[in-house]
C-alpha cells in the first residue's frame, strides 16, 4: 500500500473509532456486565461523533481537497497540526450553534468556557487520533505493509 493511500484513511479514523468502540461494546457486555469502564468511554466517543461529527466531515474533505496532490510527508506532516486546525475550525462552526440553540443571554464568560471545554476536547481526542495514526503507520512501514513516503504519481 502506498503512504499517501495509508494517510488517507487514517483520516477517517475519528468517525470508525466511536463506531468500532459501539460494536465492541455491544458484543463485550452480551457477554459480561462487568465492562462498565467500556461502556463510559464508548459514551465519550459517541458523543464525540454526535458532536464533531457533521464539522469533521466538512473538514475531512476540505483536506482531501487541500492534499490531493501532495506526497505522504506533507499530509504526515500536517497531521502534526491538524487537530489544532480541527479545534478552531469546530469552535468556528460548532460555537454559534451552541450559542443559539441555548437560548440563554450570552456573556462573554460563557464563549469563553465553551471555547475551553470543546477545544480541550478537540485537542485531546485529536492527538489521541493522530498518535493512533502515527504508530500504526510506523508499524506498518516497519512491516512492510506500507511503502515510504513517497512523492505521488499523477
Amino acid at each position: 500500500m502506498r503512504a499517501i493511500t495509508f494517510l488517507r484513511w487514517c483520516l477517517a479514523i475519528p468517525l470508525a473509532v466511536p463506531v468500532i468502540a459501539v460494536i465492541v461494546t455491544f458484543l463485550v457486555t452480551a457477554v459480561s456486565d462487568q465492562m462498565l469502564w467500556m461502556t463510559q468511554w464508548t459514551i465519550i466517543l459517541v458523543y464525540s461523533l454526535l458532536i464533531g461529527g457533521i464539522p469533521y466531515l466538512v473538514f475531512l474533505f476540505a483536506v482531501l481537497f487541500w492534499f490531493r496532490y501532495s506526497d505522504a510527508t506533507a499530509l504526515g506532516l500536517f497531521s502534526l497540526v491538524a487537530p489544532l486546525v480541527y479545534a478552531m475550525f469546530f469552535l468556528v462552526l460548532w460555537a454559534p450553534v451552541v450559542l443559539i440553540l441555548d437560548r440563554a443571554t450570552i456573556s462573554l464568560d460563557q464563549v469563553f468556557t465553551l471555547v475551553a471545554v470543546y477545544g480541550a476536547f478537540c485537542l485531546g481526542l485529536g492527538y489521541v487520533y493522530v498518535l493512533l495514526a502515527h504508530a500504526t503507520y510506523a508499524l506498518l512501514r516497519w512491516r512492510g505493509i506500507v511503502d515510504s513516503a513517497a512523492a505521488p504519481t499523477r
